[in-house]
């Protein structure tokens, strides 16, 4: 918990010493993400927060799960005919 005061405290100085109107905050694990959050509530700026990195993988309905799996998964299918665009054309 001190490191992730520690980030919440840099966070908040670092926003309130730039003229911003808003931040995106990015981050990616147990510490980054809340003090990211933190320091920015406290400054009272506009914020959103993005996870970033890799995340480590792990298991769903036993199936292997890692950054960006989903993503992989659907341009096999839409390749393979199984997903149509956005625009409703295959």
């Amino acid at each position: 918990m001190l490191y992730r005061n520690f980030l919440a405290m840099e966070v908040e100085e670092a926003i309130r010493a730039h003229p911003i109107d808003g931040a995106v905050l990015m981050g990616g694990c147990d510490k980054t993400g809340p003090g990211l959050v933190m320091g920015a509530a406290s400054a009272n700026v506009p914020s959103i927060f993005v996870p970033a990195g890799a995340m480590l993988k792990g298991r769903w309905r036993q199936h292997t799960l890692g950054t960006g799996t989903s993503t992989w998964a659907a341009e096999a299918d839409h390749r393979a005919g199984k997903l149509s665009d956005v625009n409703g054309s295959r």
